[in-house]
């Protein structure tokens, strides 16, 4: 798999992005409409770019590292094991433990 710099500096850009949105969440609800306010809100509004792009990085990432080397059916069955076995057990447990009204 070819590796490229650049993904992982957007990875990080996006990572700083995510911080950005969680530290001014807070901050998006001042009464006063100030310089402060709208700057918040500018942010809280322009890193929401993160979540995509770490979800295309992911999907990219994944059919690089799967293009040539191994079948389609390879990849399925490893991301059943690592995806969907922890989901189902979690479920199960889940719905063994839950409490009426949570």
């Amino acid at each position: 798999m070819v590796w490229f710099r650049e993904v992982e500096y957007l990875r990080g850009f996006a990572a700083l992005a995510v911080i950005a949105v969680h530290v001014s969440m807070n901050y998006t609800r001042i009464p006063d409409v100030n310089l402060l306010a709208l700057l918040n809100v500018f942010v809280y509004i322009a890193a929401h770019f993160a979540v995509p792009v770490f979800i295309f990085i992911s999907g990219w990432v994944l059919a690089a590292r799967y293009v040539d080397d191994y079948p389609i059916a390879n990849l399925y069955r490893r991301r059943a094991r690592t995806i969907l076995l922890p989901y189902l057990f979690f479920t199960a447990l889940y719905l063994l433990v839950a409490v009426e009204g949570t």
